[in-house]
């Protein structure tokens, strides 16, 4: 086993990880965990604020971070149970265990690992005493893990400003994924989105190589022609349009992916744009 939920011949998504500005509109990720209902996996979890690279976040850092954990029980009417909380590195029993120095080194950001069975999670972040600031929430398989249980999406909502949104993916393996990427604005769901949405959002999808962060597409609105594309990467969007949500205003591409880091960042095609978003990523094979 390649301990990425699957066999060692078989492309999966390893890890996931969303930056988002966390503020009073709220911020928070959720996980699709897919596979035996009773074979749990391996997971950490991880939020980061005072470590953040300098070089590459722009405004305040989330000072004090803290994480909610919950899972979809649908043996109880698809309700929300709680799975753990973490307010500070130290307070899970994970953090005396093997996995330990998976921390960020900052005791006040929270990094948890534990067994999970396949659902779907939602971890919320929060903050001590009212705090605001950039947050990562990276969800990551771990390489001893060797269960059959794997990633399937990540989304992320989050407030897009100037300080930025993006989230990435890690697929490992060997062979093709089809990944899809999209982002929601207007068409968010207003009973449990606080303040406004972003109105007219755009997407740009990267790859991570050994000569740096290559350009894969960027895409402005659904349906209407990229700006710009690398043709080595295979586009299967319009085999998929059955997934856009139905606002052209809103950007969705599907890609056949190889093994590699892939990263993507939110804009807005208004200038000074800003408001709620919701970033998606979901694996479709």
């Amino acid at each position: 086993s390649s301990g990425t939920g699957g066999t060692a011949d078989t492309i999966q998504i390893f890890s996931l990880s969303t930056r988002a500005f966390f503020s009073s509109d709220g911020m928070s990720a959720s996980l699709n965990l897919a596979g035996s209902s009773n074979e749990a996996k391996k997971v950490m979890y991880r939020v980061k604020g005072p470590s953040m690279n300098s070089k590459v976040i722009t405004g305040p850092k989330l000072a004090d971070p803290w994480i909610d954990v919950k899972s979809r029980e649908a043996t109880k009417g698809s309700k929300w149970g709680d799975e753990f909380e973490s307010r500070t590195f130290g307070d899970h029993s994970s953090a005396t265990g093997p996995d330990a120095n998976r921390a960020t080194g900052n005791n006040v950001e929270p990094m948890v690992v534990t067994s999970v069975t396949p659902s779907i999670f939602s971890c919320v972040v929060g903050s001590e005493d009212g705090g605001t600031g950039n947050a990562i929430v990276e969800i990551y398989s771990m390489a001893d893990d060797n269960t059959s249980s794997y990633f399937t999406s990540l989304s992320t909502r989050g407030y897009f400003s100037t300080y930025g949104m993006s989230g990435s993916v890690r697929l490992v393996g060997t062979g093709k994924k089809k990944i899809m990427f999209r982002v929601k604005g207007p068409s968010m769901n207003s009973n449990v989105i606080k303040g406004a949405k972003l109105a007219d959002p755009k997407i740009t999808l990267q790859h991570k190589t050994s000569a740096g962060w290559v350009k894969v597409v960027e895409s402005s609105t659904f349906g209407a022609a990229y700006t710009h594309e690398d043709s080595s990467y295979t586009n299967v969007t319009s085999n998929h349009a059955d997934r856009h949500t139905g606002n052209n205003l809103e950007p969705m591409v599907v890609f056949e992916l190889e093994e590699g880091t892939y990263s993507c960042v939110i804009g807005s095609d208004i200038d000074g744009g800003e408001g709620n978003a919701i970033l998606e990523i979901y694996s479709i094979d």
